[in-house]
This record gives structure tokens, C-alpha cells and sequence, in this order.
């Protein structure tokens, strides 16, 4: 009588093999970065994207003390007017390109209770 159970194939260990990096990836740079420069103080805040009389992104939120937030993919190509709103707060303004370079993201920056939209990293 044959025995049931695991086959001999199937009960070998093997040991897991390193992923080899894909050639040519290159990671992308976000549409738009918001960093809060505060330790200890979180800001809420609206960051909108407009084209014209078109938004083309809003999106509220809370960005923890020390933290970063990131979009990536979000907005085509092209240069906006980028506005911040810090909820009960202070607003700021900026025209930026957005695109794959480093210089084509919408930067902005939160802490002391400023805030501060720019081009680039």
C-alpha cells in the first residue's frame, strides 16, 4: 500500500533567490511633496492644483510633525498654480512645473505656522 502524504519533491526546503533589479527603473519624482519642518505640531492643510479655471488636483490633509506627504502620477505634465491652505491658518501661492525632473514638483513647506509653495527640490 502507498503511503499518503507529501512527496519527496515537496517536502525539500529551498532557499528564497535575491530578485535581481529591474535594469533601467528609475523612481520616479512626486507631482507634489508637502513637508511639515515642525517636531511637534501637525498641520491640516488643503493643497489645490489649478490649470486655468480647472482644478486639477485638491486634496485635503494632516501632515504628522517631522513628516512628509507625497503625491506621484496624480497631475499630467505642465506648469500650475499651486495654492496651500493651512486649515485656521495661513495660505501661500506658487506657479510650478510638474513633470519627471527633480526641478518639476510642486514643493510645499509647513512649519512655524508658515507655509510655503516652490519649484523644485
Amino acid at each position: 500500500m502507498r503511503s499518503k502524504g507529501l512527496s519527496p519533491v515537496a517536502t525539500r526546503m529551498s532557499r528564497p533567490q535575491p530578485t535581481p533589479e529591474p535594469a533601467g527603473v528609475v523612481e520616479r519624482v512626486p507631482d507634489c511633496i508637502v513637508r511639515n519642518h515642525d517636531a511637534d505640531r501637525e498641520y491640516d492643510l488643503t493643497v489645490s492644483v489649478r490649470d486655468g479655471d480647472e482644478t486639477v488636483l485638491e486634496r485635503a490633509v494632516v501632515v504628522e510633525p517631522g513628516g512628509t506627504v507625497a503625491w506621484t502620477d496624480v497631475v499630467p505634465p505642465g506648469r500650475y498654480e499651486v495654492r496651500a491652505e493651512v486649515n485656521a491658518g495661513p495660505d501661500a501661492d506658487g506657479e510650478c512645473a510638474v513633470d519627471a525632473s527633480a526641478d518639476g514638483t510642486a514643493l510645499v513647506e509647513v512649519g512655524n505656522w508658515h507655509v510655503t509653495v516652490t519649484e523644485g527640490l
